[in-house]
């Protein structure tokens, strides 16, 4: 399966990679930062791309699990809150590979709270919890007038 049969994302905003790991409630990915990434600036990353590496591995996460139940893996566009992010070290290098781990931690029809975390050669960037609201079931699911 392709990352783009699960998550939307596409040219320079799909950042994941490689799909490590995925089991019900927890994806892991593998990113390789390039110069054509957003929040590049010369030859390192702002590590505040752990915020959109999250919730990309979410995505990974929440489409394969789409994609069982439905046969449909990538959704629309989420809208995402930041509830807390704690940033350990302010640039990354563009050599790194970047995993990250995200994991649902709860879930209710449209909203969804997800906590990650993204490491660089063993060194923890950031840790990141968001809110999420899924677009798809919420415009499937309003009442109609």
């Amino acid at each position: 399966m392709q990352i783009e049969d699960i998550i939307p994302h596409r040219g320079r905003m799909k950042l994941v990679d490689e799909i490590i790991e995925v089991s019900e409630d927890t994806a892991i990915t593998a990113s390789y930062p390039n110069d054509l990434w957003p929040l590049v600036s010369g030859r390192s990353l702002s590590a505040l791309i752990a915020v959109e590496l999250v919730a990309q591995t979410a995505a990974v996460n929440i489409g394969m699990k789409r994609k069982k139940e439905t046969g449909e893996g990538q959704g629309r566009g989420w809208i995402v809150g930041i509830k807390n992010a704690e940033f350990y070290i302010s640039d990354i290098g563009l050599n790194s590979r970047l995993i990250t781990k995200a994991s649902v931690l709860y879930s209710q029809e449209a909203y969804s709270v997800i906590e990650g975390s993204v490491t660089a050669e063993g060194k923890l960037i950031g840790t990141v919890s968001l809110q999420v609201f899924r677009e798809e079931f919420g415009a499937e699911n309003q009442a109609k007038p």
